[in-house]
């Protein structure tokens, strides 16, 4: 019986697991003046960052659903964050 390698073992995108992070965090301190917005910018990015770097190399690297979870997350943040973070940024008369 000849010799099988094992299979090497893929690493997670280091944006993706950023993007999920950031995404989740985004949700609860979008009611905390609005801060998720900047949050799940972040998210958004460091997503589409994550899911080039699985493309790019899908045999060494995984992560799209972490990516894509945290593009999601994001895009929940921005939305309702946005304005609240606007209209915090218009009382402080900074916008």
């Amino acid at each position: 019986m000849p010799y099988v390698a094992p299979p090497s073992q893929r690493t997670v995108a280091p944006a993706a697991s950023l993007a999920l992070t950031c995404g989740l965090l985004s949700l609860p301190l979008t009611l905390a003046l609005g801060l998720g917005a900047i949050l799940g910018t972040i998210a958004i990015v460091a997503g589409v960052v994550g899911i080039r770097q699985v493309t790019n190399a899908p045999a060494s690297t995984k992560g799209t659903g972490r990516a894509v979870t945290g593009i999601i997350c994001g895009v929940g943040g921005v939305m309702v964050g946005g304005p609240i973070l606007a209209f915090v940024l218009l009382l402080a008369g900074l916008l």
